[in-house]
């Protein structure tokens, strides 16, 4: 993923595979594009969950400076990336096509540690005083919440969910310097609110993740093998 790229400068690399280590993402008018995805700075692997600690100095999103020797851009977690690195079967959500009654069950790796990140707050350093929690869980009243997701019919031929809300900048309103994206309220709401299409069946009986992330029990995911 970059930012200002240009559609013609994007090259899969040698490989032949798109989103791994040998990409290329030129930016509008020459040079490189601006990185929008953290990699692990000592080996550029996105399917690898191990004791590290999960911040600004084990994570970058810096292609011109931090990434291994011989890489050329950050590697996602897409299906066939993780095969490579051989994690076959694995894919991350945010980099992989989802079919029609394809249900994911489990968290991988860079879900995890891109959540770890994410909790690491403003400083981007984990165990400090902003670090954010996380924590999911089937509620009678949401009164108060900050983030609402509810069950409500939309249809058919909708998108199986929708999102009242908006995509903003953190920390800095120049997108070249931001470290941070927020999902927010729409105008007018307090509530950010995430709406499931409840015209197919999502079979909730059961916890949606098998690695209690619903709880925000993160114990098990420092062990977890992709």
């Amino acid at each position: 993923m970059s930012y200002g790229g240009s559609s013609v400068g994007i090259s899969a690399g040698p490989d032949g595979i798109p989103g791994s280590l040998d990409d290329t993402h030129d930016a509008q008018g020459g040079g490189v594009a601006d990185s929008v995805h953290w990699f692990r700075r000592s080996d550029n692997n996105p399917v690898i969950i191990d004791g590290t600690a999960i911040d600004i100095d084990t994570y970058s999103r810096s292609v011109t400076s931090n990434l291994p020797v011989g890489h050329s851009w950050a590697a996602n977690a897409n299906r066939r990336v993780a095969e490579s690195l051989g994690a076959p079967f694995t894919q991350a959500v945010m980099y992989s096509r989802i079919d029609a009654l394809q249900r994911l069950t489990g968290l991988t790796a860079d879900e995890v540690n891109m959540v770890r990140m994410a909790r690491t707050g403003r400083d981007r350093m984990a165990g400090t005083t902003d670090d954010y929690t996380v924590s999911l869980g089937y509620v009678a009243d949401c009164g108060g919440a900050d983030i609402v997701v509810q069950f409500r019919s939309l249809g058919p031929i909708t998108p199986l969910a929708g999102c009242n809300s908006r995509v903003e900048l953190s920390f800095s309103q120049n997108p070249l310097f931001a470290q941070h994206y927020s999902l927010v309220p729409a105008p007018g709401s307090s509530t950010l609110e995430i709406v499931v299409n409840d015209f197919y069946d999502w079979e909730t009986a059961d916890d949606i993740f098998f690695d209690s992330f619903e709880s925000g029990d993160s114990s098990a995911w420092s062990a977890r093998v992709p």
